[in-house]
């Protein structure tokens, strides 16, 4: 993975450019054909930044990016504030992605059975279960760029490049998070 957020793919000579478009769905006679043009640009490399975003949550990416897109639609019909589509649109998503994966954690599931977690020992299980929903229920109370640079981090195995450039944050900015989201864990858990 690169360390700058995906970027659109660049544009010939005969494919308009952003501003044209976004002029276009605003005021063209072929607005959703314009609108179209966007979203094929636009729809590869939001979906990589979405999956990115939510690693590790049950929440799907194209869900994400299709809420983007029809909020990003609605938008350009309702006002005429000049935006940078690109950037704007990976605002909106990093939006999204928070809100979706945020509601979806309210709910634990997928916890180990007594067996796999203690080899048979059943009061090892509940203990060790009940860490368990601590820890993962920590995991989801943590505020949602600690969280997701955690996970990225400690799951996808991410550099604090990549991290950074997903959260639109410096590397310092992404090292302080990663941080301060390991002594929430570690204060829960001892």
């Amino acid at each position: 993975m690169s360390s700058a957020p995906p970027a659109p793919p660049p544009t010939s000579a005969a494919s308009p450019s952003d501003e044209t478009l976004v002029r276009r769905v605003r005021h063209g006679p072929d607005r959703l054909g314009a609108f179209d043009a966007i979203d094929r640009r636009y729809r590869g490399p939001l979906t990589a930044l979405a999956a990115h975003l939510m690693l590790g949550s049950a929440c799907d990416p194209e869900d994400a990016v299709q809420d983007t897109l029809l909020r990003a639609h609605a938008a350009l019909r309702r006002d005429d504030r000049p935006v940078a589509l690109g950037p704007w649109l990976r605002v909106i998503l990093r939006h999204r992605c928070f809100d979706l994966v945020r509601e979806s954690r309210r709910v634990v599931t997928g916890l180990p059975t007594v067996d796999a977690v203690s080899g048979g020992d059943a009061l090892d299980a509940v203990v060790a279960r009940e860490r368990l929903r601590t820890v993962l229920a920590a995991v989801a109370d943590l505020p949602d760029r600690q969280r997701v640079a955690l996970s990225a981090r400690a799951i996808a195995g991410d550099t604090t490049d990549e991290i950074a450039g997903a959260l639109g944050a410096s590397g310092g900015a992404v090292k302080s998070l990663v941080r301060r989201a390991r002594m929430e864990l570690e204060a829960v858990a001892a």
